[in-house]
């Protein structure tokens, strides 16, 4: 098959997802759609590839297919860097319609019941995504909860440290609250900022202090 050819998911049935290989070089590796905090830990990720080149058979990875032709990883990510490692091309998939906001939400909840046990810093970036997002930080607590995969005492305690705020409150828009630094020593002991700094580290982003992921 030529590297260029789009691969389009066959019907599932019922509403289903379809259950097919997708060529790895049609995955999306988009850092946001990675539901767990920091990158995958690479002992982890050479075990499943020593168990794939032994002939072990995963549990498909699930993806989300979008009208572009791309597919968006909402679960499996160890899988298929695992997969990549051990030299295979491509993957075996549930491939459901959507494209990498349904991949990031989906991904929120993976792993709650099955796969490499979430750890707090997992469960705490899952829940506070969707804190952070305009839209889905409209749902009630519960909603919420049930979406991560936690209770809903949790999604309560994490608003009351106030990081979800951070989309919500400061002068600016969306892009000045979160990309753009403070100009001032005034600006960084704001609320909103250091709301917004809580977030970032929540999320594993630490760039910003040089910092190397512990």
């Amino acid at each position: 098959m030529a590297e260029d050819t789009l691969v389009a998911p066959t019907d599932g049935v019922d509403g289903l997802p379809c259950v097919e290989k997708v060529p790895l070089s049609k995955i999306q590796r988009d850092p946001a759609c990675r539901s767990r905090a920091g990158q995958p830990n690479p002992v982890v990720v050479g075990e499943f590839a020593d168990a794939i080149r032994n002939g072990t058979d995963f549990p498909p990875v699930d993806l989300f297919f979008d009208d572009d032709g791309k597919y968006w990883p909402g679960d499996g990510h160890y899988r298929i860097a695992a997969t990549e490692l051990a030299g295979r091309g491509d993957i075996l998939a549930r491939v459901r319609p959507g494209g990498k906001r349904e991949a990031i939400l989906f991904g929120c909840g993976a792993n709650a019941t099955h796969g490499l046990r979430r750890t707090n810093r997992d469960k705490r970036k899952a829940v506070l995504t969707l804190l952070a997002d305009p839209i889905w930080s409209n749902w009630s607590n519960r909603e919420v909860a049930r979406r991560c995969g936690v209770v809903e005492a949790y999604v309560r305690k994490l608003k009351g440290e106030g990081a979800h705020n951070a989309h919500e409150t400061g002068p600016g828009s969306l892009r000045e609250r979160f990309l753009v630094p403070p100009f001032t020593v005034l600006d960084a002991r704001q609320g909103w900022w250091q709301a917004r700094k809580r977030l970032w580290f929540a999320l594993g982003i630490r760039s910003e202090l040089g910092r190397i992921e512990a």
